[in-house]
């Protein structure tokens, strides 16, 4: 009889937390588990939902508004789980995470850490209520059989205040890239945007916050980019219109898009100036897109580079140096791809979520 694992979620959406839950659903896909999700909360996302039902997962929504997660959502997931009687829970998000312990179901229970909640907290709800977020989220943490960051650095810093704390770092789907499609897509967006073909395409894809660093990364580029080096940046937030102040021949400001894939395609490098991170899906797409990085030098990303310094990927660079290590990337030297392919993949991933999984029913 398979295995079966409840993967719990506040809501499908395209989002950090649920790139990686699809990504866990992908690379255990030949391994004979029987997988379902439950969200509390309607999807903003048809094509999100779309993605999970097309490997045959069961999907149930329980319809708890957010505000209510941690007390009626946590009485109708324990109604939940009581019918479907899994194996394994497997939570996302400190709310879920609070509601599956309030459930009962923490013996058996893992929690997947998607960023640096000392750091990321502090930066999105300010230091007063970032702190008590992550006084409450440390709380219910304890209460989990397994606690698993995706960079040591995150794991590091909660191992301070939970013993079961391990890193797995995140993995996407090893997709099968056409380098004429590719070739296109470079060449219908560079017309679109008035930019020659032999030129350097920069590319940001994220959310744009103060903890990301967009606005640093748009003085830096602006201050030292070349006639022909272009910047791309990709999202949306609460500095969008802020951001669109630095629109110019070089830099592009495009929103929110809801395919991101082209503009990988279209691009040589992949750059961030975040303060913040855990293990950045955007990062490992770009890896995958075989671009280069040039990142700053925060400890989650030192992780990125730190896994093989034998395969060349990019530059990390300090509040200084971004002009200098931009001119250093060695375009002809880059091994992302392979870098990718060895270490960021879906299975890889899920292979080590399997022992946790093995030991917890053992």
């Amino acid at each position: 009889m398979s295995m079966r694992i409840v993967y719990v979620i506040n809501s499908i959406k395209r989002s950090g937390p649920n790139r990686v839950l699809l990504s866990m659903i992908s690379g255990l896909k030949n391994m004979h588990y029987d997988i379902r999700v439950v969200a509390f909360f309607d999807s903003d996302s048809s094509d999100e939902v779309k993605k999970i039902e097309s490997f045959g997962i069961k999907l149930d929504i329980l319809g708890i508004d957010k505000r209510k997660i941690p007390t009626l959502g946590a009485k109708k997931l324990r109604e939940y789980l009581d019918v479907c009687r899994p194996d394994v829970v497997h939570s996302h998000g400190i709310l879920s995470d609070i509601a599956v312990i309030r459930s009962g179901f923490g013996k058996k229970s893992v929690t997947t850490i998607h960023n640096n909640m000392f750091e990321d907290y502090i930066y999105s709800f300010g230091r007063i209520k970032g702190a008590i977020y992550i006084m409450l989220h440390l709380i219910y943490l304890r209460k989990f059989s397994y606690v698993v960051c995706c960079s040591n650095n995150a794991r590091m810093k909660l191992r301070r205040y939970i013993k079961r704390v391990e890193c797995i770092h995140n993995g996407i789907p090893n997709i099968s890239r056409d380098n004429r499609r590719r070739q296109h897509a470079r060449n219908s967006l560079c017309k679109e945007l008035g930019i020659n073909l032999e030129d350097k395409v920069f590319l940001y894809a994220g959310n744009l916050t103060f903890g990301k660093g967009v606005l640093v990364l748009l003085e830096k580029f602006a201050k030292s980019g070349k006639s022909n080096e272009h910047l791309i940046v990709a999202g949306g937030g609460e500095l969008l219109e802020r951001c669109r102040n630095y629109s110019s021949k070089n830099i592009h400001i495009v929103g929110f898009q809801p395919s991101i894939q082209k503009y990988y395609q279209a691009a040589d490098v992949y750059v961030s100036a975040s303060l913040s991170e855990g293990f950045s899906i955007a990062i490992i797409e770009a890896l995958q897109n075989n671009l280069l990085l040039l990142l700053s030098n925060i400890p989650a990303h030192e992780e990125v580079f730190k896994m093989d310094r034998t395969m060349y990927i990019g530059e990390l660079f300090s509040e200084n140096t971004f002009a200098k290590d931009k001119i250093r990337l060695a375009y002809n030297q880059k091994q992302s791809k392979k870098y990718y392919e060895k270490y960021l993949t879906d299975v890889a991933m899920m292979k080590e979520y399997s022992k946790f999984y093995q030991e917890l029913t053992a």
